[in-house]
This record gives C-alpha cells, sequence and structure tokens, in this order.
C-alpha cells in the first residue's frame, strides 16, 4: 500500500476511502452505493470545514 500521497500528520478523509472503495467496487450497483456515500461524507467535511 502507497500512502505517499496522504499527509501523514493526519488520517484520509472518508470520502477518500469511499473513492477508493469506489474504484475497486466489483459492479456498477456496488460502485454507485459507495459514490453516494462519498458525496455524503463530501458534504459534511465541507460543513465542518465551514463552521
Amino acid at each position: 500500500m502507497n500512502q505517499q500521497h496522504c499527509q501523514q500528520s493526519e488520517p484520509p478523509k472518508p470520502s477518500a476511502w469511499c473513492e477508493k472503495m469506489e474504484r475497486n467496487a466489483k459492479d456498477g450497483d456496488e460502485a454507485y452505493i459507495y459514490f453516494q456515500l462519498k458525496q455524503m461524507w463530501k458534504q459534511r467535511e465541507e460543513s465542518e470545514q465551514t463552521s
């Protein structure tokens, strides 16, 4: 596992994990579930940054 692109000070964001799972999904249905989950996490991460 190559983790050089992530900063070592903070863990990868949930949306980044979802994106990785989406790319590795075995079919379109599974990919779509992870895509929706990623969108939800991105909204949550953005709202945390603004508050």
